[in-house]
């Protein structure tokens, strides 16, 4: 979902420009519009970022939880010599 986002402002930042080039008549309006949707674009980029390193931490921390999880399940069944 955030890939098409960020895609799609990319493209759209691109084709507001390309617009811009062709029509000299609406090039107030349409770089208005550039501005806008390039700075959406970065933003949308930045977004991606974080959300992927989010998912990378998110990851990290299960995989931790697990096995702590794990580490505790086996140590219920150690002798209590073993424990300490």
């Amino acid at each position: 979902m955030t890939n098409a986002i960020v895609t799609g402002g990319v493209v759209a930042a691109n084709v507001v420009a390309v617009a811009s080039a062709a029509v000299s008549e609406l090039n107030p309006l349409l770089e208005f519009i550039q501005n806008g949707a390039s700075v959406g674009a970065l933003m949308a980029i930045f977004l991606w970022r974080e959300v992927k390193r989010s998912e990378r931490y998110e990851k990290l921390y299960d995989e931790e939880r697990r096995k702590r999880v794990e580490e505790s399940q086996r140590c219920k069944d150690c002798p209590e010599k073993m424990k300490q």
